[in-house]
């Protein structure tokens, strides 16, 4: 029997094989179509988080807006530390630079309030910024300001400081401004030998610079000192000099002061008639700087009033 059948078993497992071949090949996943991507592309592992990296560095502040151009010392120092913050130094030392120079023009017109603790921020800025110049220029503005306020002590220090400082840098011209400076407040303590000393140096400077309008400023400075002592043959030379230097520069303010001193210096040896010549010559000197209305007009003309009835 088993022989009778063995041709349909054949074909029995052969319909059972296919049958059980198209059941599995239905449970199978079909391979994905080229023309398509799968769901889920194979790639290299990534870690979880932002794709984009994080930086742990401190981020620098926002700069600050520009001052507009009538803007005081204390916004452009304000300015100039924000720069330097935001590691801007040129424009930091620039708008140092500006805030210096509305100091100094303050000083000059007598307004000082609050000059001392804002010129006090500037020597810490111009620290920070490694500017030499500009640090020397504040201590020498607030040497100027406690020597106006009689600080005496706090001036020179600063003045010294200012000085070592423009050595340093080979700046000649601002080493003859501080030995100024200095001057000056030596003849405020009565020490006109010191007064003297420092000038000397700083005309020397500028001699060797050619700042004529420096040396003939100078030459009166040690003029009047000599006039202070009753050196009148040193005086005479020096402001003879400096009038001369005065004149051909072109600044006949300048000249009237130096000629009423040299009036008065021959006023003082008696000689009414060179006198007289100086007084002269300062009315010239006023006449063309447009100043005969002035306290010093008003002095010349007394003057010829006065030696007139002398002669």
């Amino acid at each position: 029997m088993l022989d009778s059948l063995g041709p349909w078993l054949i074909v029995i497992g052969a319909v059972a094989g296919g049958g059980v071949g198209l059941v599995l090949s239905r449970r199978r996943p079909k391979p994905p179509s080229a023309s398509k991507e799968p769901a889920h592309p194979v790639g290299p592992l990534r870690p979880v988080g932002p794709s984009a990296p994080v930086s742990l560095a401190p981020q620098a502040p926002p700069l600050p807006p520009s001052p507009p151009p009538h803007a005081d010392a204390s916004t452009w120092l304000t300015y100039a530390q924000g720069m330097a913050a935001g590691q801007e130094e040129m424009l930091a030392r620039e708008a140092l630079d500006r805030a210096l120079d509305l100091c100094a023009q303050a000083m000059h017109e007598a307004r000082t309030e609050g000059t001392i603790a804002l010129l006090s921020q500037a020597l810490g800025t111009a620290a920070g910024l490694s500017a030499p110049g500009s640090l020397a220029r504040a201590h020498a503005l607030l040497g100027r300001q406690m020597t106006v306020e009689s600080d005496v002590e706090g001036a020179h220090g600063h003045f010294l400081t200012a000085l070592d400082l423009y050595e340093g840098q080979g700046d000649r011209a601002g080493v003859a401004a501080v030995c100024d400076l200095l001057a000056v407040l030596h003849t405020r303590v009565g020490d006109p030998e010191g007064a003297e000393t420092y000038w000397r140096y700083a005309l020397s400077l500028m001699t060797a610079l050619g700042d004529r309008p420096e040396e003939a400023r100078l030459l009166g400075r040690l003029g009047g000192v000599a006039l202070h002592r009753g050196e009148w043959h040193a005086a005479a030379d020096l402001l003879r000099e400096a009038l001369v230097l005065q004149e051909g520069l072109g600044n006949p303010l300048a000249a009237a002061h130096l000629a009423q001193d040299l009036a008065g210096l021959e006023e003082s040896r008696g000689d009414v008639a060179a006198a007289l010549d100086f007084w002269r010559r300062m009315h010239r000197f006023l006449e063309e700087a447009g100043e005969l209305q002035s306290p010093l007009g008003q002095a010349c003309a007394a003057a010829f009033v006065r030696l007139e009835g002398l002669r």
